[in-house]
């Protein structure tokens, strides 16, 4: 695999993978979205492990969160966990997940 794949996640609910790559930005290429059930197991694994470790060290999840992955000869290593910007966050969602992931957030905030 060329290029990044990242998981956006949401209250804690990785919700779908984004395979990006050189051009996305630049060509104005479409990203491949992958559902989170269809990730590799090494990713699924290192978001687990990476929000536990925001539970303890913080106490509390990120409301949205997109966490980028790289493959590396050893496996994937994550490479940045990034807070987003709403706006960013709502051009680059999957049509069949956009209800979801709204809802999600709408609700993050008024609990």
């Amino acid at each position: 695999m060329t290029g990044e794949l990242s998981v956006v996640i949401i209250n804690g609910v990785p919700l779908y993978g984004i395979k990006r790559f050189p051009g996305i930005f630049s060509e104005k290429l479409d990203p491949v979205y992958m559902k989170f059930t269809s990730l590799p197991a090494a990713i699924k694994k290192e978001v687990d492990i990476l929000k536990t470790f925001l539970l303890e060290r913080f106490g509390v999840l990120p409301n949205i969160c997109k966490v980028d992955f790289l493959k590396l000869n050893t496996g994937y290593e994550i490479l940045e966990v990034e807070l987003i910007d709403p706006d960013l966050f709502f051009r680059h969602i999957p049509h069949g997940m956009r209800d979801k992931a709204i809802s999600m957030i709408y609700k993050s905030f008024i609990i």
